[in-house]
């Protein structure tokens, strides 16, 4: 069930996580006049990846890719598509095994894989996968997390990373780690509810890259993921291509007949 949860979740275009060590870190942050307004830190952050001009002119995208996973040795092709307003599949083929899908239309999330057949993502599990599911979510974030705001300068790093906080719902907390000097996210950490129970997870940002549009989206990004039972697992995931304004449709986000 935790790798059905983790697997798929937004490459660009996702996902996105809540640790102890960053609940600490943001606790011990006391706010200061001197920590910068979450709108000066959202537009630095829409400006580093391109702006807000050239991200309004996408409509879908395709990243192609590989992953790792700490639960099943190897590197798997991986493809992740994506369309506005919040449609999202992503698919790994493990040669030998088959193809693990997991899609979101809009209302309705699902899973299939060899194993477990096809099935619905639980109901616990949909508010996350919708707000991961926005398509261009950097001009959304005060949509999405209504009271998101800043909370304090995590200092212990090579680079300040501007700590920024949302509680979404009752039962997630999210926080962003926005870098002092690139304006870039560089990690989310969430906690939200899964189908077992609680579930926190970390996702690391690095090698941010121009691609087809003129933005920028991170090429490799690591995350780990810890269950209410206490299994954690882990995933690499590395972009090889990325493009824009593909024609997709909504057809291939729905779930399948079987």
């Amino acid at each position: 069930p935790l790798m059905n949860s983790f697997l798929f979740r937004r490459v660009g275009l996702v996902v996105a996580w809540c640790g102890l060590a960053g609940a600490l870190i943001a606790a011990e942050s006391a706010p200061s006049p001197e920590l910068p307004t979450l709108d000066k830190v959202l537009a630095r952050y829409v400006e580093a990846i391109g702006g807000r001009a050239r991200l309004e002119k996408l409509t879908s995208r395709v990243i192609e890719g590989e992953v790792e996973m700490s639960a099943v040795p190897g590197t798997f092709a991986l493809r992740v598509s994506a369309k506005a307003p919040d449609k999202q599949l992503s698919v790994i083929t493990i040669p030998g095994f088959g193809e693990l899908r997991e899609g979101y239309d809009g209302t309705n999330g699902w899973v299939k894989n060899p194993m477990q057949g096809l099935a619905d993502r639980p109901a616990a599990e949909l508010p996350k996968v919708r707000r991961d599911a926005q398509f261009n979510r950097e001009l959304q974030y005060q949509k999405i997390y209504p009271d998101l705001a800043v909370k304090g300068v995590d200092r212990s790093g090579p680079e300040p990373l501007v700590i920024a906080e949302s509680r979404p719902d009752a039962k997630s907390l999210e926080r962003l780690y926005f870098g002092q000097t690139t304006g870039l996210l560089v990690r989310q950490d969430s906690e939200f509810e899964g189908q077992n129970g609680r579930v926190s997870a970390t996702a690391a940002f690095e090698d941010y890259r121009e691609v087809e549009g003129g933005v920028r989206l991170p090429h490799a990004i690591r995350i780990t993921a810890r269950g209410a039972d206490g299994m954690e697992m882990s995933l690499k995931l590395t972009v090889k291509s990325v493009k824009h304004n593909v024609p997709l449709d909504d057809a291939e986000f729905r779930k399948p007949a079987s």
